[in-house]
Formats: C-alpha cells, structure tokens, sequence
C-alpha cells in the first residue's frame, strides 16, 4: 500500500456518480452523509471552532477519509482483493482516518471530543461493507450491517429531505379478460364491465 497523506478530512470527490440517488442506495446516502460531515469538520477546522465537532460529525468524517484511502489504492490493485485482504486493507485505512481525526483534534487542545475508538471504527467497517465496489475491491463475506440511525443529522434524507421528496404519480387498476380482443386489459376504474379499456401488453400474473 502506498503510504497516505496525513490530510483530514477527506477533500476529492471527483466521482461525484458515486453518491447519486441515496432513496435508493445505500452507499450513496452513506457517502452523502460523510461528504456533508468532512464539510462540516473542514469549517470547524477553519473557524477554529472545535466545540462544534460531534459524535456524528467525527464518525462520519472518519468513514470518509477512509474511503477516501481506500479510493486511492483503485489503480494500483492488479487484481480484485479477496475478502479477507480487503477487510484487513481497509481496516487499516479505518483506523488510519481515526488517528488522524484524533490528532488533529490532539494538536487543538481538545482531546475530550474524541470518541472511543471501538465504537467509530464498528460504524466505518460497516459503512466500509455497504459502500464496496465491485472488482476493484471484495464483496464482504459477511457485511457489517449498518445502523442508519448513526448517520445522524448528516442523514441525506433528513438533511436534504426536500431535495428528494420527489412527488410521483401512483395508479391503481385491476385486470380483466376482454372477450371481444382476447386479451388481459386494465380496466377503468369508472367502468365496471370492461368498456373503456387500457390495453396491457402482458397478462397479470395469475
């Protein structure tokens, strides 16, 4: 493994399709929710405003800057790691970011806001499982599940709740048989007998 810079918190985001649509994916909403907690350290960091770094902020911002490390071995594995290599790799890097995120906050004077180590290092290795990509690193044997409660205030879907409360047209309807085109239709809701029909190209399962 090349050997890391000792920057904190994380700062490229060059693949920014890595955190679309975090309704539906978890890693995106893991990874949103990291990017918007190292922004929040970075400004704390440049206000010199210490007090402002949580228990949230600081497992977060942890997770990503290890995922940062962990992004930047992608062009130097020769082949996709096993499981095992790959959880050893990355908790490696886990455990990197939380000596760097503890340092730094060593370096200010405010050891008393740096959490316990187990606790932040169980939340990153479950990030770390839900987040893997394929072939450049190893599907987890046995994923940590992940508790999403723990993405706190960070949550993208509390955070920018009104960016994806996307509002979406529901229908409802019933098949019927159409004796007349021999074909499953859906039938209109104001016609019980089936005239006035929408052609469906399948049949309903049966």
């Amino acid at each position: 493994m090349d050997r890391p810079s000792d920057h904190f918190p994380r700062r490229e985001y060059a693949r920014l399709d890595f955190y679309a649509d975090p309704v539906a994916r978890t890693s995106a909403r893991v990874l949103w929710a990291a990017r918007d907690a190292s922004a929040a350290w970075a400004r704390a960091a440049d206000e010199q405003d210490w007090a402002a770094v949580s228990e949230d902020m600081f497992r977060l911002a942890v997770f990503g800057r290890a995922y940062e490390l962990n992004q930047e071995q992608w062009p130097h594995r020769k082949r996709t790691p096993t499981a095992h290599e790959w959880q050893d790799a990355s908790d490696t890097y886990i455990y990197t970011a939380y000596l760097l995120a503890g340092r730094q906050l060593r370096d200010a004077g405010h050891r008393d806001r740096i959490p316990e180590c187990d606790p932040v290092l169980d939340f990153c290795r479950a990030a770390m499982d839900a987040c893997y990509t394929p072939i450049v690193d190893a599907e987890p044997v046995d994923p940590v599940p992940l508790n999403d409660k723990l993405l706190g205030e960070y949550d993208p879907l509390v955070r920018h709740r009104a960016r994806h409360d996307l509002p979406c047209e529901s229908v409802a309807g019933t098949f019927g048989f159409d004796p007349d085109t021999g074909g499953w239709v859906l039938q209109d809701k104001e016609d019980e007998e089936g005239a006035g029909l929408l052609s469906a190209t399948t049949p309903p399962p049966q």
